[in-house]
Protein backbone atom coordinates (compact mmCIF):
# COMPACT_ATOMS: atom_id res chain seq x y z
CA UNK A 1 0.00 0.00 0.00
CA UNK A 2 2.66 2.92 0.77
CA UNK A 3 3.84 2.05 -3.01
CA UNK A 4 0.89 3.34 -4.23
CA UNK A 5 0.21 6.18 -1.64
CA UNK A 6 3.64 7.48 -1.62
CA UNK A 7 4.96 6.74 -5.34
CA UNK A 8 1.57 7.18 -7.27
CA UNK A 9 1.62 3.12 -8.24
CA UNK A 10 -1.11 1.98 -10.11
CA UNK A 11 -2.50 -1.47 -8.42
CA UNK A 12 -4.69 -3.98 -9.69
CA UNK A 13 -7.93 -4.26 -9.70
CA UNK A 14 -7.77 -7.35 -6.78
CA UNK A 15 -4.95 -5.05 -5.08
CA UNK A 16 -7.47 -2.19 -5.10
CA UNK A 17 -10.26 -4.30 -3.83
CA UNK A 18 -7.83 -5.49 -1.03
CA UNK A 19 -6.82 -2.27 0.03
CA UNK A 20 -9.86 -0.10 -0.29
CA UNK A 21 -11.22 -0.25 3.37
CA UNK A 22 -13.50 2.26 2.95
CA UNK A 23 -14.59 0.76 -0.11
CA UNK A 24 -14.60 4.64 -1.70
CA UNK A 25 -13.11 2.86 -5.04
CA UNK A 26 -9.74 4.27 -4.45
CA UNK A 27 -6.42 3.73 -2.39
CA UNK A 28 -6.36 6.88 -0.06
CA UNK A 29 -4.68 7.77 3.46
CA UNK A 30 -7.86 6.81 5.19
CA UNK A 31 -7.20 3.03 3.66
CA UNK A 32 -3.35 3.41 5.00
CA UNK A 33 -4.56 4.70 8.74
CA UNK A 34 -7.45 1.78 9.23
CA UNK A 35 -4.75 -0.73 7.81
CA UNK A 36 -2.32 0.26 10.88
CA UNK A 37 -5.36 -0.32 13.09
CA UNK A 38 -6.25 -3.42 11.99
CA UNK A 39 -2.51 -4.62 12.40
CA UNK A 40 -2.52 -3.21 15.37
CA UNK A 41 -5.98 -5.48 16.27
CA UNK A 42 -8.10 -2.41 17.26
CA UNK A 43 -10.69 -3.06 14.53
CA UNK A 44 -11.70 -5.96 13.16
CA UNK A 45 -11.78 -7.31 9.38
CA UNK A 46 -15.72 -7.69 10.29
CA UNK A 47 -15.94 -3.59 10.88
CA UNK A 48 -14.79 -3.61 7.15
CA UNK A 49 -15.86 -1.41 4.96
CA UNK A 50 -15.74 1.66 7.12
CA UNK A 51 -18.23 4.70 6.21
CA UNK A 52 -16.29 7.65 6.67
CA UNK A 53 -18.75 10.47 8.55
CA UNK A 54 -20.90 7.54 9.95
CA UNK A 55 -19.83 7.66 13.58
CA UNK A 56 -22.91 6.05 14.91
CA UNK A 57 -22.84 2.73 12.65
CA UNK A 58 -26.37 3.38 10.52
CA UNK A 59 -25.03 3.09 7.32
CA UNK A 60 -25.89 6.87 6.39
CA UNK A 61 -24.02 10.08 7.26
CA UNK A 62 -26.26 12.97 8.68
CA UNK A 63 -26.27 15.61 11.66
CA UNK A 64 -26.69 12.87 13.99
CA UNK A 65 -23.37 11.91 13.17
CA UNK A 66 -21.76 15.81 13.50
CA UNK A 67 -23.18 15.43 16.93
CA UNK A 68 -21.57 12.79 18.08
CA UNK A 69 -18.45 13.54 16.85
CA UNK A 70 -18.82 17.01 18.69
CA UNK A 71 -19.11 15.20 21.71
CA UNK A 72 -16.32 12.93 20.78
CA UNK A 73 -14.19 16.29 20.38
CA UNK A 74 -15.39 17.57 23.86
CA UNK A 75 -14.30 14.54 25.26
CA UNK A 76 -17.83 13.10 26.33
CA UNK A 77 -18.49 9.82 26.46
CA UNK A 78 -17.06 6.61 25.74
CA UNK A 79 -15.54 5.87 21.72
CA UNK A 80 -14.88 2.55 20.14
CA UNK A 81 -11.64 2.56 17.48
CA UNK A 82 -14.79 2.00 14.31
CA UNK A 83 -16.43 5.23 15.89
CA UNK A 84 -13.22 6.87 15.98
CA UNK A 85 -12.18 5.96 12.44
CA UNK A 86 -15.22 6.73 11.36
CA UNK A 87 -15.37 10.53 12.87
CA UNK A 88 -11.77 11.00 11.07
CA UNK A 89 -12.52 12.40 7.64
CA UNK A 90 -9.69 13.75 7.08
CA UNK A 91 -7.89 10.46 7.91
CA UNK A 92 -5.41 12.43 10.09
CA UNK A 93 -5.66 10.19 12.97
CA UNK A 94 -7.38 13.05 15.53
CA UNK A 95 -11.10 14.29 15.75
CA UNK A 96 -11.16 18.18 15.05
CA UNK A 97 -13.39 21.01 13.85
CA UNK A 98 -12.71 19.96 10.57
CA UNK A 99 -14.39 16.82 10.76
CA UNK A 100 -17.46 17.97 12.72
CA UNK A 101 -17.73 20.59 9.38
CA UNK A 102 -17.21 17.58 6.78
CA UNK A 103 -19.88 15.52 8.47
CA UNK A 104 -22.05 18.20 8.33
CA UNK A 105 -21.29 18.94 4.64
CA UNK A 106 -21.62 15.45 3.76
CA UNK A 107 -25.37 15.51 5.56
CA UNK A 108 -26.21 18.48 3.64
CA UNK A 109 -25.33 17.15 0.27
CA UNK A 110 -22.45 19.31 -0.69
CA UNK A 111 -20.18 16.89 -0.73
CA UNK A 112 -20.59 13.38 -1.15
CA UNK A 113 -20.10 10.28 1.26
CA UNK A 114 -17.25 9.03 -1.44
CA UNK A 115 -15.38 12.25 -1.57
CA UNK A 116 -13.72 11.37 2.07
CA UNK A 117 -11.38 11.34 2.62
CA UNK A 118 -11.15 15.12 2.53
CA UNK A 119 -8.30 16.85 4.00
CA UNK A 120 -8.21 20.60 3.97
CA UNK A 121 -5.81 22.12 2.47
CA UNK A 122 -5.32 19.44 -0.32
CA UNK A 123 -6.77 21.34 -3.45
CA UNK A 124 -5.50 18.78 -5.87
CA UNK A 125 -6.89 15.64 -3.39
CA UNK A 126 -3.84 13.84 -3.95
CA UNK A 127 -3.40 13.31 -0.14
CA UNK A 128 -0.47 15.55 0.32
CA UNK A 129 0.17 19.76 0.86
CA UNK A 130 2.00 20.50 -1.85
CA UNK A 131 3.17 24.39 -2.68
CA UNK A 132 0.49 23.72 -5.68
CA UNK A 133 -2.53 24.00 -3.44
CA UNK A 134 -0.98 26.85 -2.09
CA UNK A 135 -1.14 28.09 -5.11
CA UNK A 136 -4.40 27.73 -5.47
CA UNK A 137 -5.29 29.44 -2.42
CA UNK A 138 -3.41 32.52 -3.59
CA UNK A 139 -5.76 32.42 -6.42
CA UNK A 140 -8.70 32.93 -3.77
CA UNK A 141 -7.60 35.38 -2.26
CA UNK A 142 -8.07 37.58 -4.91
CA UNK A 143 -11.98 38.36 -4.44
CA UNK A 144 -12.24 38.05 -8.30
CA UNK A 145 -12.09 34.67 -8.21
CA UNK A 146 -14.84 32.29 -6.46
CA UNK A 147 -14.36 29.67 -5.35
CA UNK A 148 -17.01 26.85 -5.29
CA UNK A 149 -18.84 25.33 -1.84
CA UNK A 150 -16.27 22.46 -2.18
CA UNK A 151 -13.42 24.77 -2.71
CA UNK A 152 -14.31 26.52 0.62
CA UNK A 153 -13.91 23.25 2.31
CA UNK A 154 -10.29 22.54 0.67
CA UNK A 155 -9.11 25.98 1.53
CA UNK A 156 -11.35 27.44 4.44
CA UNK A 157 -8.85 26.02 7.59
CA UNK A 158 -10.15 28.68 9.97
CA UNK A 159 -13.65 27.66 9.13
CA UNK A 160 -15.09 31.31 8.68
CA UNK A 161 -16.59 30.61 5.59
CA UNK A 162 -14.25 32.72 3.17
CA UNK A 163 -10.48 32.62 2.21
CA UNK A 164 -8.37 34.90 4.05
CA UNK A 165 -4.47 35.38 4.51
CA UNK A 166 -5.13 33.41 7.83
CA UNK A 167 -6.14 30.09 5.84
CA UNK A 168 -3.22 30.65 3.02
CA UNK A 169 -0.40 30.69 6.48
CA UNK A 170 -1.94 27.27 7.80
CA UNK A 171 -1.32 26.07 4.47
CA UNK A 172 2.09 27.40 4.48
CA UNK A 173 2.77 25.22 8.21
CA UNK A 174 0.99 22.18 6.79
CA UNK A 175 3.11 22.31 3.30
CA UNK A 176 6.44 22.20 5.96
CA UNK A 177 5.10 19.34 8.02
CA UNK A 178 4.54 17.85 5.07
CA UNK A 179 7.46 18.39 3.73
CA UNK A 180 9.48 17.34 6.60
CA UNK A 181 7.49 14.12 7.46
CA UNK A 182 3.79 12.98 7.12
CA UNK A 183 3.15 10.51 10.48
CA UNK A 184 0.19 9.03 8.35
CA UNK A 185 2.39 7.59 5.71
CA UNK A 186 5.41 5.81 7.98
CA UNK A 187 4.65 2.04 7.65
CA UNK A 188 3.01 0.81 10.37
CA UNK A 189 5.53 -1.39 12.29
CA UNK A 190 5.54 -5.36 14.36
Amino acid sequence: MEKFLKHGGVPTSEQKELADLNGNQKIDRFDWVALQKLLEGKIQQKDLPLLLGDVNGDKTVNTLDATLAEKMLAGSGEWNEVQKLQADTNANKRIDKHNINLIMNVAAEIITQPELPLEPGDFDDNDQIKSDDVIIVMKYLDPVNKPTSKEILYGDMNLNGKFDQPDLDQINKMLTKYTIEDPCMVPPTN
